[in-house]
C-alpha cells in the first residue's frame, strides 16, 4: 500500500470480488504523467471501435528534433533507426 490510495471493488453475478479501479498515490502517478504528457511512454485506454470495447495504445508525440536527439544518442550504443508512420 505504498503507492496506492484506494482500490475500488465490486462484485459480480457469481458473488466473487473484481478490480474496478486502482488509484496511485501521487508520488507515483505524477511522474508517470508527466512523461506521458512529454511523449516519453505510451499508455493504455478502452476504446470503443464500432459496436467492440478494445484497449488501445495512445502516445503523446516527441517534437522530431527531440527523436532525432534520442535516436542519435541511442545509436552510440545500439543499431537503431526511425521511421515515420501515420
Amino acid at each position: 500500500m505504498n503507492y496506492i490510495d484506494e482500490i475500488k471493488l465490486y462484485e459480480t453475478l457469481n458473488h466473487d470480488c473484481k478490480v474496478d479501479e486502482i488509484f496511485f498515490r501521487e508520488i507515483i502517478a505524477k511522474p508517470c504523467n508527466e512523461l506521458y504528457d512529454a511523449g516519453y511512454i505510451d499508455k493504455k485506454d478502452y476504446a470503443l471501435m464500432g459496436n467492440v470495447v478494445t484497449k488501445l495504445r495512445f502516445s503523446e508525440y516527441l517534437p522530431f528534433d527531440k527523436v532525432s536527439e534520442h535516436i542519435f544518442r541511442l545509436r552510440e550504443f545500439y543499431n537503431v533507426g526511425y521511421f515515420e508512420a501515420t
